[in-house]
């Protein structure tokens, strides 16, 4: 707020304004970005190396338009990048353009098309989650997540060092108190042993794939887990 205060102002006066046409524009401006302003104040992100191949954002590098509830406020049509190496937010203010890191403690909600993405405080307990945004795939007593996990690598040979950012995917069983690490069909009939020979059945009967298409799979079984509680 400061910052855009400053900029205003210092533009104003180099123009050579009146101080009552300053005052209306500065009103004029705080009027139609009120809601906004708060949501591009933070700090700069920190570009990556142009010698690292690849990229830590949540499906491309660049921008894309998403639905964000922010500080209680529901945003519509923000451009926003998810850094899933830093576990950063990042907005772009406009006019002038400027990265910005968003406090993920008031983050309630991120949107990028048909991906809910929430943020999994650093106070819990469970280390994998603790810290990150992932994927909201079910809600329910039973809730489901998908972490797109993303690492820094290093390749060294004779003479060169490729660097790099690899990736993969892991889902997680929430039950209101604990997290559990999902690794197939099996590790569900191990969780919910009281359903095994139900929930066996239906993963047969409708064919569900962990392996070929984890997500579909995952969602129906605790869709139908969730159903029957």
């Amino acid at each position: 707020m400061r910052n855009i205060t400053l900029f205003l102002l210092l533009f104003f006066c180099t123009y050579g304004m009146s101080q009552q046409t300053m005052d209306s524009l500065v009103a004029g401006y705080f009027s139609h970005y009120s809601n906004q302003v708060a949501l591009f104040y933070g700090k700069e992100q920190v570009k990556y190396p142009l010698t690292i191949d690849g990229h830590p954002y949540y499906g491309r590098s660049s921008y894309v338009n998403a639905q964000l509830k922010y500080n209680d406020i529901l945003y519509k049509n923000v451009p926003v990048k998810i850094d899933l190496y830093r576990n950063e937010l990042i907005v772009q203010s406009p006019n002038p353009p400027f990265n910005v890191i968003l406090d993920n403690s008031r983050v309630d909600h991120v949107r990028i098309n048909d991906s809910l993405f929430v943020f999994i405080p650093p106070t819990e307990l469970y280390k994998p989650v603790a810290g990150s945004y992932v994927i909201k795939l079910t809600d329910g007593s039973y809730k489901l997540y998908k972490k797109q996990n993303v690492s820094y690598e290093e390749a060294k040979d004779n003479t060169t060092v490729r660097r790099y950012f690899s990736r993969y995917v892991t889902y997680y069983l929430y039950d209101g108190n604990s997290y559990y690490k999902l690794k197939g069909k099996n590790s569900l009939l191990k969780i919910f042993k009281n359903q095994k020979r139900a929930l066996s059945a239906f993963v047969r009967q409708n064919h569900l794939n962990f392996s070929a298409n984890p997500d579909k799979a995952y969602i129906a079984a605790l869709n139908f887990i969730n159903s029957n509680e």
